[in-house]
C-alpha cells in the first residue's frame, strides 16, 4: 500500500493562514479561488491533501508581488527649467 502524500513544512498555507496574511473573510478566499484575484489574472489554485485544502506558498507570493508592483506609484516625471535669459 502506498501512503498518502503529505505536503512539504512551510511550502502550503492553510486557509486560516491566507486570511491572516490577507486580513480578509474566509469566503472572500474562495471566492478569489474560484473567479480569481481582482485586478490581475491569477487565481489562487487549492490543492487538496486528504480533506485538507492548502494553497502554494509561492502562488501566493507571486500573486502578492504582482499587486505591490501593480500599486506602486510611477515615478514622477522631472521637468526641466526654462533659463529666464
Amino acid at each position: 500500500m502506498s501512503s498518502a502524500a503529505t505536503p512539504a513544512p512551510g511550502e502550503y498555507l492553510t486557509i486560516a493562514e491566507l486570511i491572516e496574511r490577507w486580513h480578509t473573510s474566509r469566503t472572500t478566499v474562495w471566492r478569489w479561488a474560484k473567479s480569481g484575484i481582482p485586478g490581475t489574472a491569477m487565481r489562487l489554485n487549492p490543492v487538496k491533501f486528504g480533506r485538507a485544502v492548502l494553497f502554494r506558498r509561492a502562488t501566493v507570493e507571486h500573486i502578492e508581488a504582482a499587486l505591490t508592483a501593480a500599486s506602486a506609484p510611477a515615478r514622477p516625471v522631472r521637468r526641466r527649467r526654462r533659463s529666464a535669459a
